[in-house]
């Protein structure tokens, strides 16, 4: 649809448009930012529709569903403004941004200054990436967009402290909503396995796009001391390489991998699914797992959709204590390792795997979350803050008192 007839259309909904990657692109934004758009558009009280920030201008992604009105290709300035421009004139009442800095074009994404100092709308801004003890160019260019956004959206209340203590953000304009989940449907283990094929298996399971941020190698090495606990155990190491590491080294990390199953004599345990999954197939995947692992490397990480899903599906985890796993893993929920440390992923799932009542009862509570995860309820999250912020008389700070339900100022 052209902005033009989006904007024209008689609704009480209200209009905002959702600025970010989105698919065919394969990144985890991308994803998203069209799981959100696509929740907003089913929730009823807002209109979304997306600028799509591509690395060459297609057709592909506005044909996918209709919701794309604009795309600005990553490193061509001018598109920036004249989105913008466009938008500012077209009756929208709040830009929505995905922010991650390597999305936008410019050294950290510097090129997103040019939309928002041409851009007459309020904006929110999700911080999908909050970098602690940043340098000088990281912290200004940050900075400069907390200024412009009305309400910034993290997903972990330690990036309100990281904002506060290193970019001097107040913890009033910050708000914590939840990454989400599908809404369903969630299959049970017997049925996922058998559709599966995995029958009769142990499944361990990682999935999302892969990189040596992911910390494959570390799972790939405990493997030897679990078959030898349970030799009925695979591996799946599920999603293509991330289109960034492509970029830069090739296969080579893959390549690593799976030379390193061969070397530790476990290659028969490990099966590697080259593909960026359809929805309905991973959650079938993880249906089907006995324990998620999530051995990533960088302490830093605030959020992570992946480990989110697998959460949201019942998975008892074991994962390395990054900062988003600290916050979402308790002990009813999996076990927390130490960083690259094979021994310590071995320990964690032999202790989970030689105990199926504790399984079950993180399974349980897993899935409690589930009701607060899904997306049609962040989508609410996400509309009241848009009708809060459109408010001619609701400040940033008053916007998040504002918030009910499931959405939380976090101080």
């Amino acid at each position: 649809m052209r902005l033009s007839a989006y904007t024209s259309l008689r609704t009480a909904r209200v209009p905002v448009a959702v600025l970010g990657t989105y698919p065919p692109r394969a990144c985890g934004i991308a994803t998203f930012t069209r799981h959100l758009a696509t929740a907003l558009e089913a929730g009823g009280d807002v209109r979304p529709c997306v600028v799509a920030v591509t690395e060459v201008r297609s057709a592909a992604c506005r044909e996918l569903d209709g919701l794309v009105v604009f795309e600005i290709e990553q490193d061509r300035e001018s598109d920036y403004a004249e989105a913008a421009r466009v938008l500012s004139r077209a009756g929208i009442a709040a830009v929505n941004i995905q922010h991650e800095y390597g999305i936008f074009g410019g050294r950290w994404g510097r090129m997103l200054l040019t939309f928002l100092g041409d851009l007459d709308v309020p904006v929110v801004t999700t911080l999908h990436t909050v970098l602690p003890s940043p340098d000088r160019e990281v912290q200004r260019l940050t900075r400069a967009i907390a200024d412009r956004s009305a309400v910034l959206i993290v997903m972990a209340a330690s990036a309100v402290r990281i904002l506060r203590d290193d970019y001097g953000v107040a913890p009033g304009k910050v708000l914590v909503i939840p990454h989400g989940i599908p809404d369903g449907p969630y299959l049970d283990a017997p049925e996922a396995k058998r559709m599966t094929g995995l029958k009769g298996r142990t499944v361990l399971t990682t999935f999302g796009l892969i990189g040596p941020g992911k910390g494959l190698e570390y799972a790939i090495r405990a493997l030897p001391r679990i078959l030898a606990h349970d030799p009925s155990t695979l591996y799946l190491i599920v999603g293509q390489t991330h289109p960034a590491v492509i970029r830069q080294e090739g296969e080579r990390y893959r390549t690593r991998l799976q030379a390193l199953a061969e070397d530790m004599g476990v290659a028969h345990a490990v099966r590697f699914d080259n593909r960026y999954r359809a929805e309905p197939e991973i959650l079938t995947t993880l249906a089907a797992t006995d324990v998620y692992l999530t051995p990533y490397v960088n302490p830093a990480q605030i959020t992570s959709g992946t480990l989110t899903y697998a959460v949201g599906s019942g998975c008892p985890v074991v994962s390395t204590p990054f900062t988003y796993a600290q916050e979402l893993i308790t002990p009813d929920h999996g076990l927390l390792v130490l960083f690259r440390d094979a021994d310590a992923i071995a320990d964690a799932v032999i202790s989970l795997l030689g105990d199926p009542a504790r399984r079950a009862a993180i399974t349980a509570a897993c899935c409690r979350l589930r009701g607060s995860l899904r997306w049609s309820s962040v989508a609410r999250s996400y509309a009241r803050l848009f009708e809060a912020v459109t408010h001619p008389l609701v400040t940033p700070a008053a916007a998040s008192r504002r918030m009910l339900g499931p959405v939380a100022s976090a101080g």
